[in-house]
């Protein structure tokens, strides 16, 4: 069968020979096939070229907030570090102040292991679950830490209380005479336990008490003559003999340093003086030990 042929006859001009081109239809749907791709690449490959601009953008967008999310990351991890080792901070300053005061049971001690101390959450691990456990034990400490502080706080007024009640200075300047020992009593020439401590010093002389308290006896009592007692609490009293005057009453409040009254010789005295007497719960003992500015003894 003989082959089958598309003839196309090409003139170049009007005296030219023309030309005659033979096409055989497997060559035509060649060409043909090619006009057809050519033609969808045409319609496809800007589509593909602006999608795959689009896609580059939005990557390159990702990659922007993927880096604004990783330092913002860096900077929540970063403030956690330091508010952990702020409350660290603390509560080393709180266990400092305990052992100041003589409190050995805080409630910061009492926090399960893995809740104290500069630790937590590694950084870097800021997923949800992670996060809210973190928080979870910072707000633990916190209010253990806010309990602490209470404790302190308390402990340190109870102290003040204390030493405010103390028996701490002189309660007039002068000379030391007879002090906390055995002596020959000058009444009666016996030797005798002298349970206080006598302060030489001129008639009209200030005495001062010597820590807070209440006055529980103001007048006249025996060889004392005129004395005012004072309790401070704590098992603690103190008592000033042989006044000329007597500046408070019974029942009265008074602080250390106030004017109880002035130095005399009433009572069972051979001369001008204070005899002061410091107890403990009820014993007489040396006042000398709770005298701090004994310089002031000439």
């Amino acid at each position: 069968m003989a082959r089958r042929f598309y003839t196309i006859y090409v003139v170049p001009h009007a005296r030219a020979r023309f030309r005659e081109i033979r096409l055989t239809p497997g060559f035509l749907a060649v060409c043909a096939g090619l006009a057809v791709a050519l033609a969808a690449g045409a319609l496809v490959l800007p589509g593909m070229a602006l999608t795959s601009w689009v896609r580059g953008n939005a990557v390159q967008r990702l990659e922007r907030e993927n880096q604004a999310l990783r330092g913002a990351n860096d900077g929540y991890e970063q403030e956690l570090a330091e508010f952990r080792g702020q409350i660290a901070g603390f509560e080393a300053m709180a266990a400092k102040f305990a052992l100041l005061a003589g409190v050995e049971d805080l409630p910061t001690n009492r926090l399960p292991a893995g809740s104290a101390g500069d630790g937590g959450i590694a950084t870097g691990a800021l997923e949800p679950r992670y996060l809210e456990e973190e928080l979870s034990i910072l707000g633990r400490r916190a209010v253990a830490l806010d309990q602490s502080f209470h404790v302190l706080e308390r402990a340190y007024a109870n102290q003040q209380v204390r030493l405010a009640g103390t028996p701490s200075i002189l309660p007039t300047p002068g000379l030391l005479g007879s002090g906390y020992r055995h002596r020959k009593d000058p009444f009666t020439g016996r030797r005798e336990f002298h349970a206080g401590l006598d302060i030489v010093a001129n008639v009209g002389s200030p005495v001062a008490v010597t820590a807070d308290g209440v006055v529980t006896q103001a007048g006249r009592m025996g060889g004392y003559g005129k004395v005012v007692f004072v309790s401070h609490g704590n098992g603690l009293s103190t008592r000033y003999a042989h006044l000329s005057r007597i500046h408070v009453k019974t029942g009265q409040k008074v602080r250390r340093g106030d004017l109880l009254g002035k130095v005399g010789a009433t009572g069972r005295a051979m001369g001008y003086h204070l005899h002061y007497e410091v107890l403990r719960d009820d014993q007489k003992v040396n006042p000398l030990e709770y005298i701090l500015d004994d310089d002031r003894l000439n």
